[in-house]
């Protein structure tokens, strides 16, 4: 469900995205006085951003500096190829609006009058091609940061699937090494046991050779110290046993928290990761779409 729920969102937010720039005229006040200015709205674009690269556009089309005075955008006359053959200063303002920057921008020509459709329509449809030629650069450059963070992030979530998988793969191999040192353990306990009986019927041999003993005092002495050794050996068998047994049963336990992982990892969070990586496709395929789409 909340896969549609995106599809649907993101279908009508590329929609607006195909929407053409616009520039449009409006009395506006600067430094100046109240002008007549072109204004261009720039989606997802920020103010220091556009203010950089538009000065750099004017730079590259005027080979004029822009200077900035409290927070105004000015360039000195002189000619602009694209918009007009008359010298013209420039006065410009960027500011935010949520999700976008707006750029307003005021023509002032040699004769004082400032460049407008109504007074001459020619000279306005140049400065709104000049300016909407910016904004579509602009559109595109922050259109294309924002689908380099779509695709990391998309990367990201391919990754923790394949971080998943491999979580599996390595619980699995745990398993296995568990298993087989189990095998092992149990097989030192039959062997531990083997040894346990032996050892029990020498402690049985030696007492009774105690209790009919015959010999020195000395000699008894040794053969009394050979069965508390016998004895030792007998309770360390037995301790080793209750060692392996332990091991054997930490290690069981393991295994069992190891397949409890792999069961949810395969079940619940690798679906829902590959989910995640689907919708993140889809983001990335639809914000390419909207760069393909900003004319």
């Amino acid at each position: 469900m909340k896969f549609f729920t995106l599809v649907i969102v993101l279908t009508s937010f590329l929609a607006k995205a195909q929407d053409s720039l616009q520039v449009t005229e409006q009395n506006k006040s600067f430094s100046l006085g109240t002008r007549n200015a072109f204004i261009l709205e720039i989606p997802q674009a920020t103010v220091k951003n556009t203010k950089s690269d538009w000065k750099s556009y004017l730079r590259s089309n005027t080979k004029r500096s822009v200077s900035e005075k409290d927070g105004e955008l000015i360039l000195p006359k002189g000619t602009i190829t694209d918009i007009t053959s008359d010298s013209v200063t420039v006065f410009i303002t960027v500011t935010s609006a949520g999700p976008k920057s707006i750029l307003t921008v005021f023509f002032l020509k040699n004769d004082s009058s400032y460049i407008s459709s109504s007074t001459n329509t020619s000279e306005a449809n140049a400065a709104s091609f000049f300016m909407r030629k910016f904004g579509i650069s602009e559109y595109k450059n922050a259109v294309l940061i924002e689908l380099k963070q779509e695709i990391k992030k998309s990367d990201d979530l391919e990754k923790k699937v394949s971080n998943l998988e491999s979580e599996n793969e390595n619980f699995r191999k745990k398993i296995d090494q568990n298993d087989r040192f189990v095998s092992r353990t149990r097989d030192d306990i039959k062997a531990n046991e083997a040894d346990q009986v032996l050892k029990s019927n020498n402690i049985v041999e030696q007492k009774t050779l105690l209790n009919h003993f015959t010999g020195t005092a000395e000699q008894l002495k040794i053969e009394d110290k050979k069965l508390k050794s016998m004895t030792k050996e007998l309770e360390k068998l037995r301790d080793n046993k209750d060692k392996s047994l332990d091991k054997i049963s930490g290690r069981q336990s393991d295994n069992r928290d190891y397949q409890k992982s792999i069961d949810k990892n395969l079940s619940e969070t690798i679906p829902a990761a590959k989910g995640e990586v689907s919708q993140q496709k889809f983001v990335v395929t639809a914000i390419q779409n909207k760069l393909t789409n900003i004319k």
